[in-house]
């Protein structure tokens, strides 16, 4: 096999000099669809690199379906739901940017099948989860919110709402990532002990930020305080439930008014890793003495959803932890405009054929938007379309003989 393939006038295979000039080797020309409002920054950053913007904000999913081909590039947030359908008709699509941490409303298998990138802004909001989080452990050891409802309500109920202090509980730790280190790194300078569980996260790491590693199972049973921050996946949806609710410490006793093993769980991740009739169960119980929780399977939430919402025991906020669209509100100011910010500079690199942060659907296909190996993905493009053409039956199955340094 060649060290290069080179075009041998039939099927136009790119050589390794028009590899690093043709295609996307520059953002200059290449046309953007922002179907979300989103800050100026984004815009101002794409059109100083030459793209051409669009910005249309609820688009309904047909008419996005029509106009989609036009574009090299789409930027959404949580407005726009990105579906199979939409996807395969992105023909000229390089990358779809979220700005934001969460892909649930991304079809990112479909995506990857398409051989187009999906972005995210992991480190935009990353404070601000971290710091929604932090005040919301605070609010369920101290009863704020409580508190604060029946102050409004010409109440004075001191007994009622003791606390707890936070030095000397155990945190524990779902999710190892960005955010969970924020919190872990704020919530310790209140003393607190801290247990974690990420199989993605070096154990010896963990030690190293004083974060005693253990098992998921382990977490959940002695944690006095558990937090979660991990992505929506098959193993992590519904990652507590019944089950593993039971485990955990019980709450308070309603008699003797102390706290001695108080297990609170608070949520500022996506949605559906706790089922709601579970934790609503826990709490009417009083197994689980308080939960804060910032995500919803439905925003706004649906009407099966107000029962855990109205829940005295439980502290919910409208999804604060991260940043917004615009026509809600956001976070912060800060983490609005980092986001927007990230996610242009990710698509001009995309386009640029660039390194790109942030991919969270398949790192191979930003591998394979390097220079010197472009030519080895033209080919295959080519060999492949040279298949189709003279295979008359549907190709099932593909095997590759390579030699050489792979």
């Amino acid at each position: 096999m060649p060290k290069n393939p080179s075009s041998n006038g039939a099927m136009d295979v790119t050589s390794p000099k028009r590899a690093r000039t043709q295609g996307g080797a520059s953002a200059k020309g290449k046309k953007v669809l922002i179907s979300d409002p989103i800050e100026q920054v984004c815009v101002d950053i794409l059109q100083k690199a030459g793209v051409v913007v669009d910005c249309k904000s609820k688009v309904p999913p047909a008419e996005l379906k029509k106009i989609i081909g036009e574009y090299d590039g789409l930027i959404v947030r949580s407005g726009t739901t990105v579906t199979a359908e939409i996807i395969e008709s992105a023909h000229k699509m390089t990358a779809i940017g979220r700005a934001g941490t969460g892909v649930d409303n991304i079809d990112c298998v479909a995506a990857t099948k398409k051989g187009i990138i999906v972005m995210n802004t992991p480190g935009g909001n990353t404070v601000s989860a971290a710091e929604h989080t932090c005040a919301l452990i605070a609010s369920l050891a101290r009863n704020v919110a409580q508190g604060d409802a029946s102050m409004k309500a010409r109440k004075w109920d001191r007994k009622k709402y003791m606390g707890v202090e936070l030095s000397g509980k155990t945190l524990g730790v779902l999710g190892l990532g960005r955010v969970g280190r924020e919190v872990i790194s704020r919530m310790q300078s209140y003393g607190m002990d801290v247990i974690g569980y990420d199989p993605f996260f070096p154990p010896d790491a963990s030690r190293k930020l004083n974060i005693e590693p253990v098992s998921a199972a382990d977490c959940m049973a002695r944690a006095d305080f558990l937090t979660v921050h991990v992505p929506l996946l098959d193993d992590t949806k519904d990652m507590i439930n019944k089950t593993s609710i039971a485990t955990m410490k019980p709450g308070p006793s309603s008699t003797r008014r102390t706290w001695p093993r108080c297990s609170r769980d608070t949520s500022t991740t996506r949605p559906r890793h706790v089922p709601q009739a579970d934790l609503l169960a826990a709490l009417q119980s009083g197994h689980v003495a308080g939960a804060a929780v910032d995500v919803f399977e439905s925003e706004p939430p649906a009407e099966h959803e107000w029962a855990l919402i109205e829940h005295p025991k439980l502290v919910a906020t409208p999804h604060l932890g991260a940043v917004l669209p615009a026509w809600t509100g956001a976070s912060t100011l800060e983490a609005q405009g980092k986001v927007a910010e990230e996610i242009a500079n990710s698509l001009v690199a995309a386009f640029a054929e660039q390194p790109v942060v942030g991919v969270v659907n398949a790192p191979n296909l930003t591998l394979s938007q390097k220079p010197e190996l472009k030519p080895w993905t033209a080919l295959a493009t080519s060999l492949g379309k040279l298949l189709a053409q003279v295979n008359k039956a549907a190709v099932t199955s593909l095997q590759v003989q390579v030699s050489g340094k792979v």
